[in-house]
């Protein structure tokens, strides 16, 4: 599976428009779609916890601490889940910033959509530094 920078986006934003600091897997959209979607959905939240951008409300990021309970079976992994608060980290508010810049993400998309995350925080971040320097007429 690549990288798909809209999902992930797709997914900060269910924190970033919830009017509480904390959400669960059901506000994140995973209890009422297909099994395929959500698989997909499932392993960009897992890249977003692996990358520091979520946590539990003890800043956990594995499994279990964000509800999530894997069960193998023989035509893949199935998922239960746990109603567990689960929260944007100052990273993930960070990327979040960044990806909601449309000329940051647009470029991101076009550019550097294989990049490693941590290189597209980087990048993201550097281009989104570039457009406020330009904005607020700062120069280099």
């Amino acid at each position: 599976m690549k990288l798909d920078l809209d999902k992930m986006k797709k997914l900060l934003n269910c924190f970033i428009e919830s009017p509480e600091p904390y959400i669960t897997l059901k506000e994140l959209g995973l209890f009422d779609i297909d099994e395929k979607e959500q698989n997909i959905l499932i392993a960009h939240l897992l890249l977003l916890a692996e990358n520091g951008f979520v946590s539990s409300l003890k800043l956990e990021t594995g499994f279990e601490s964000l509800g999530l309970h894997p069960s193998h079976r023989s035509t893949g992994i199935s998922w239960n889940f746990a109603i567990k608060p689960i929260r944007l980290t100052q990273a993930g508010h960070d990327f979040a910033a960044v990806l909601n810049q449309r000329p940051v993400f647009e470029k991101l998309k076009e550019e550097a959509q294989e990049a490693p995350v941590a290189l597209l925080r980087k990048i993201g971040s550097a281009l989104a530094e570039k457009l406020l320097k330009e904005k607020l007429g700062l120069g280099d």
